[in-house]
């Protein structure tokens, strides 16, 4: 008899869901707003609290950085130290 391993499957609506919970407390400008939410749709494992930290002091050091390299920045992780 065949085992299935059973797959937690996420709906698109889900990942927005999961999304705005983990972006409440920040104010990004719309298009990046709408950029790293599009993004954390196809790639919810790059986003944690930490890497919108990361676009938030880019937005503070810029106001009027491209949603681009937003996304460049939040996905950034650094290589961990041994």
């Amino acid at each position: 008899m065949a085992s299935y391993k059973y797959i937690d499957m996420k709906t698109t609506t889900d990942l927005r869901l999961e999304y705005v919970t983990l972006s409440w407390n920040y104010n990004f400008p719309s298009e990046i707003e709408t950029a790293i939410e599009d993004d954390y749709v196809v790639n919810p494992h790059l986003y944690d609290e930490e890497s919108l930290e990361r676009v938030k002091l880019l937005l503070l050091l810029d106001s009027h950085t491209p949603p681009e390299l937003a996304l460049e920045v939040a996905k950034f992780k650094h290589p961990k130290k041994p």
